[in-house]
């Protein structure tokens, strides 16, 4: 009886945020956790590529403006590398012009990128989600 609850626990997704505003990593961490998702947090695109190889997230939401390394060099790293260029990367910045947001998608980032100007991210799977949860199941 207790082994289902040991499955449910090993097979939630991982999602690992990457931002430097502890205000928008707080609030996606529980929303995120709030569906059923695991969650890991890095403050800087630096910390951000050492938590992808700690943590193996099966989606990656980062954010553009950050210090260190920005979120476009970030995901640049991630789809070069054969280990990790397969996990999805969904863009986020507090920029609402096109301009970054096609940015994001040509260096590789999956889905559009949202902007804080939006709020929350739409819900996840299971609740209507027809962004984040189409690219956690790729990754998988």
């Amino acid at each position: 009886m207790g082994s289902g609850r040991v499955y449910s626990e090993m097979a939630k997704s991982k999602i690992l945020i990457v931002d430097d505003a502890i205000d928008t990593v707080e609030l996606l961490k529980k929303r995120f956790r709030s569906e059923g998702y695991d969650t890991e947090e890095a403050y800087n695109g630096e910390e951000g590529l050492q938590k992808v190889q700690e943590y193996s997230p099966d989606l990656i939401v980062l954010d553009i403006m950050m210090p260190k390394i920005d979120g476009y060099e970030v995901c640049q790293r991630l789809k070069a590398d054969e280990k990790t260029k397969y996990i999805p990367v969904l863009m986020l910045t507090a920029k609402g012009e096109i301009e970054h947001k096609v940015k994001g998608l040509d260096i590789g980032a999956d889905g559009r990128a949202w902007s804080v100007e939006q709020g929350l991210p739409p819900p996840l799977p299971g609740k209507g989600c027809k962004r984040i949860g189409p690219a956690v199941g790729r990754h998988q």
